[in-house]
């Protein structure tokens, strides 16, 4: 009986952690690029708007201090990027945030024929976002199609 009752609380202990600890540390925010903007273009650096859109699946807020990722599109490294516009995301809600970023004119020849695929642009992003009251940033990594 006695034995029985500890396995009990250990397993009551253990699922208490668990929830504690998704508390402490929540799921990344899903972050997806939704568009590309050319800003300003010279010979040796382009400056673009990249559009990310981010989702919160946790349920409980997530207030993002500040977002840094790199862009690979079509296999090649686009640019990198840090957000510092503060963007608090409700429980399962979503928001965008665009990021200027800046690109050498070698990145952007190695991607130009890849550009105007039909296909659209494959991407990924990998990253990290800090969020209040947590003491680590939390990485993320997002792969997908812009569409046209």
């Amino acid at each position: 009986m006695i034995v029985r009752a500890l396995a009990l609380i250990s397993v009551l202990v253990l699922s208490a952690c668990s929830s504690l600890v998704d508390r402490i540390v929540p799921e990344p925010p899903d972050v997806s690029l939704v568009g590309i903007e050319l800003v300003k273009a010279s010979l040796l650096q382009q400056t673009f708007n990249l559009t990310l859109n981010l989702k919160n699946p946790n349920d409980q807020s997530l207030a993002i201090r500040d977002t840094e990722f790199s862009a690979i599109i079509n296999g090649s490294e686009f640019a990198s990027g840090v957000s510092t516009q503060p963007i608090t995301l409700p429980p399962f809600g979503e928001s965008t945030v665009s990021v200027r970023v800046n690109s050498g004119l070698m990145k952007i020849l190695d991607n130009l024929s890849r550009l105007s695929s039909e296909n659209g642009l494959k991407y990924t992003l990998e990253g990290s976002v800090k969020i209040d009251g947590i003491p680590v940033r939390i990485p993320f990594t997002r792969s997908g199609t812009l569409l046209r």
